[in-house]
């Protein structure tokens, strides 16, 4: 089978909390009843629907739902970035344009997109503080922790971004710059590419390891905050 017909999830995905499974049913009606009152071709050229009158029993559901889907996305993304890189060694000569670029433009693409976990870990704290679960005076704190853990990682996109040519170190990265002919491209492309898709990908794992970590945590502190609220 060509490689380039499929994608290889090497980043394990978050699962959907099983607490939740049976809740998250009540929302397909609801889902079905909003698309209803927006309309259809509304629905499709937006793909999205503004939930009204959620119950509340269906709020955290729904917030798990959302929360895990968006993370998701961007592993599904990641995966993608990582299957370009396995597969351009054998498919580059297909493509247009210059193969060099394409890899930069894969890795450059990786941290950017690894970027979007941040992004949604700050809201994420945002919504537990609202409902809660997280103090104001915390927030700060978390946010400072997490971006500790990948520190590295949000340092080699934020040079991406800020610096006007960042300078590629290694004989890896001398041997791309060298290679002229198909001999030596493919060469360069099979040791640079896969050993770039390791390295990413198992950053990925750490973080889908951390933030499963993460989801099973406010789970369970949710659960406690919500008990200690009835008993109120």
């Amino acid at each position: 089978m060509d490689k380039a017909l499929f994608i290889m999830n090497e980043i394990e995905e978050i699962p959907y909390p099983k607490e939740y499974l049976d809740a998250l049913k009540g929302l397909t009606p609801l889902l079905i009843e909003n698309i209803e009152k927006t309309g259809l071709s509304e629905f499709m050229n937006s793909g999205t629907v503004q939930l009204l009158g959620v119950d509340k029993s269906l709020d955290l559901p729904l917030f798990f739902f959302c929360w895990i889907g968006e993370l998701n996305e961007i592993i599904g993304n990641l995966n993608l970035i990582l299957t370009d890189l396995r597969v351009l060694p054998e498919n580059y000569a297909s493509l247009a344009g210059s193969p060099k670029d394409r890899f930069y433009l894969l890795v450059r693409t990786f941290f950017y997109e690894f970027q979007r976990f941040r992004e949604i870990m700050n809201i994420v704290i945002k919504a537990l503080q609202r409902r809660g679960v997280v103090k104001k005076e915390n927030i700060g704190k978390m946010r400072e922790e997490f971006n500790k853990c990948f520190e590295e990682t949000f340092e080699v996109r934020n040079r991406f971004v800020h610096d006007v040519s960042p300078t590629w170190k290694g004989e890896k990265h001398f041997k791309l710059f060298l290679s002229e002919d198909k001999l030596s491209i493919d060469s360069a492309l099979n040791d640079i590419c896969n050993h770039f898709a390791d390295n990413l990908r198992d950053e990925g794992l750490r973080m889908s390891w951390f933030l499963q970590k993460i989801v099973k945590g406010a789970v369970y502190f949710m659960s406690k905050y919500k008990k200690d609220s009835l008993n109120h």
